[in-house]
C-alpha cells in the first residue's frame, strides 16, 4: 500500500491530476519494471551494475 502512496505522491507532484493520464502512467511504470526484470532474466549480469528500479 505504501508503494501505491508514493506512485500517487510522484503522479500530484507531476500535476498528472486526469485519472486516465495517471492510469496510463502507473501502466506505462509497472511496464518498465515487468520489461527490468525480464532483462535481468536473459542477462543476469545486468542486475549486478544496475541499481533497482
Amino acid at each position: 500500500m505504501k508503494k501505491l502512496e508514493e506512485i500517487q505522491d510522484l503522479i500530484d507532484k507531476l500535476g498528472l491530476e486526469n485519472p486516465l493520464i495517471a492510469d496510463e502512467f502507473v501502466k506505462a511504470t509497472e511496464k518498465k519494471k515487468a520489461d527490468f526484470k525480464q532483462k535481468t532474466k536473459e542477462y543476469p549480469y545486468l542486475n549486478i551494475a544496475t541499481v533497482n528500479v
